[in-house]
């Protein structure tokens, strides 16, 4: 239990150091590039949710895939799984890119708001850059997390973070652009990215290319369907995270995007922390369902599931009072009594999800990817056409959340019945019905 106590407060570490510099980020570029380019940094950066595509979520999915693999001592099929990987991340953003440069030396413009139009192919091509380095970084961070080496990107998160957050208030004037602090942090992950993709190769020895591309096969294929499932869910999790504020920036301004993500960055600090932390339960899950899903196993993970999922709910139990007094001392005192309902609706809809966390990563990591997807997808899906049906409003928006929340709570009921009949983690579980 300590063993894995210290093993979880590395990404816990992690998290609190990006959330940091996020909440430090937030008031300086905000009174720094004014409320619209803060808008235009606002929305660039829930592009970065939606990194996952670049591979079709086996970024996302690696880090169960590799454990499972890594457990087995099948080093070079986890090596060609990630050299796999890597060419399809190029492979799609060298095609995204084409298309922007046809769409660009057409003169074609996407219709954006007003606010937001200035400059856009820049900011395309930067964002599309940034997004690449971003699903790079978190392949390399999935490995590095599959070997166990929780602490090494933790190290190199920190690293980078103070790096972004120095580099940002020295270097962006005030009333200068949203492009120039996009720039900066494009450059701070690509050295991320690099650092910690030279930690990986230090600890894994190059096999044969022979050997690498027979074992390479299997792991390729059950990375790449676990992807597929995990990407498709996590097109609800975006609805979820991103095309709220795309909505709310298109049809209200700026100035209300700002002050929404505002809040939702707050609010959504308990469940980053509790999304942290529960990374550590894919390994665990993946080690337990490949020893053969024994009954004493199912007792100990519908014993971890109850425990994990009680102490999630009290981050965000503890904020719920918090909220004004952290608001006023963050942004203004002004802000956080114009702002405060909305706040603390967004702190209920986020205390819900925190309940999901641990069944979803338990799931995934004994390879329910399917079931995951279903219960996600059908809850963005929901979603989004309740923010095009329902009123035009910021509550709409609020109960929307709650909403998908509540309904994803499914995830740790399926959990606990998955839990009772345990079965290994293999490419074929992945493709079973729930």
């Amino acid at each position: 239990m300590v063993g894995g106590a210290r093993t979880a407060a590395w990404p816990v570490l992690e998290l609190f150091v990006s959330v940091g510099v996020q909440v430090l980020l937030t008031p300086l570029l905000l009174h720094r590039l004014g409320a619209q380019q803060f808008g235009v940094w606002i929305l660039v950066q829930t592009t970065l949710l939606a990194s996952a595509a670049l591979s079709l979520g086996a970024s996302t999915g690696l880090l169960p895939v590799l454990a499972a693999a890594l457990h087995r001592g099948d080093l070079a099929g986890a090596r060609g799984a990630m050299r796999w990987l890597f060419r399809r991340v190029a492979g799609v953003a060298v095609g995204l890119l084409a298309g922007v440069a046809v769409a660009w030396s057409a003169g074609w413009t996407p219709g954006l708001p007003t606010w937001a139009a200035a400059d856009v192919w820049p900011l395309v091509l930067a964002s599309l850059a940034w997004v690449t380095a971003t699903e790079l970084d978190n392949t390399a961070a999935s490995a590095l997390k599959a070997q166990g080496r929780f602490g090494s990107a933790a190290r190199s998160e920190l690293t980078a973070r103070l790096a972004q957050l120095a580099l940002i208030a020295l270097l962006v004037d005030t009333g200068g652009t949203a492009l120039w602090p996009i720039l900066l942090s494009l450059a701070v992950t690509v050295a991320k990215f690099t650092v910690r993709l030279a930690a990986v190769r230090r600890h894994w020895p190059m096999p044969a290319s022979s050997a690498a591309n027979e074992a390479s096969i299997k792991i390729v294929r059950e990375l790449a369907i676990v992807g597929l499932w995990v990407w498709i869910g996590a097109l609800g999790s975006l609805a979820f995270n991103a095309f709220d504020r795309w909505f709310i920036g298109a049809w209200f301004g700026a100035s209300t995007v700002a002050a929404y993500a505002i809040c939702t960055q707050l609010t959504q600090l308990p469940h980053a922390v509790v999304a942290a932390a529960g990374q550590v339960l894919v390994p665990w899950a993946a080690r337990h369902a490949g020893s053969g899903g024994s009954p004493s196993s199912g007792r100990a993970g519908l014993t971890l599931l109850a425990a994990s999922t009680a102490l999630a709910a009290l981050p965000s139990l503890l904020l719920l009072p918090l909220l004004e007094p952290v608001l006023g001392l963050w942004i203004s005192p002004a802000f956080a009594h114009e702002h405060l309902a909305l706040a603390r609706g967004l702190a209920v809809a986020f205390l819900l999800l925190c309940l999901n966390v641990p069944g979803y990563f338990l799931l995934l990591g004994t390879g329910h990817a399917r079931f995951t997807t279903a219960v996600i997808g059908v809850c963005g899906l929901l979603f989004i056409v309740g923010a095009f049906w329902l009123p035009r409003d910021l509550s709409t928006f609020v109960a929307l959340k709650c909403a998908f929340a509540a309904l994803a709570l499914a995830l740790p009921i399926g959990c606990a019945v998955k839990m009772i009949k345990p079965r290994p983690f293999t490419a074929a579980a992945t493709d079973h019905s729930p």
